[in-house]
């Protein structure tokens, strides 16, 4: 078994006892940020398993990849878990995300020529 995947599984084992044991409504509120947290990182990792990268050294430029691939959904789960997703929040999200995009591809080649 490689490294991703004994991570992405010892990933949702704990996600789920966390899960499992706890009750949100009598959690304080910085506790309830750790299954967002073990989830961004579990998909992080699935991914890595999933795309062939799991035997090969990963680099910052798969990290950063992963990272955006799993910022934006994670950013909409956590406000619509907290009742704060409306639409026009969706796509506003959506767009900022893209414009981020573009400008993040720019500024890496201006800044390697």
């Amino acid at each position: 078994m490689k490294t991703p995947l004994k991570t992405a599984v010892a990933l949702l084992a704990v996600l789920l006892l966390f899960m499992a044991t706890t009750e949100p409504a009598k959690l304080p509120l910085l506790l309830l940020i750790i299954p967002f947290i073990l989830l961004y990182a579990l998909v992080i990792a699935v991914l890595a398993v999933t795309t062939g990268i799991a035997g090969k050294p990963v680099t910052i430029k798969h990290i950063r990849r992963y990272a955006g691939w799993t910022a934006l959904p994670m950013l909409l789960l956590v406000l619509q878990s907290t009742g704060q997703l409306t639409f026009k929040d969706a796509g506003i999200i959506i767009l900022l995300f893209i414009l981020g995009y573009f400008y993040m591809a720019h500024n890496g080649k201006l800044a390697r020529d």
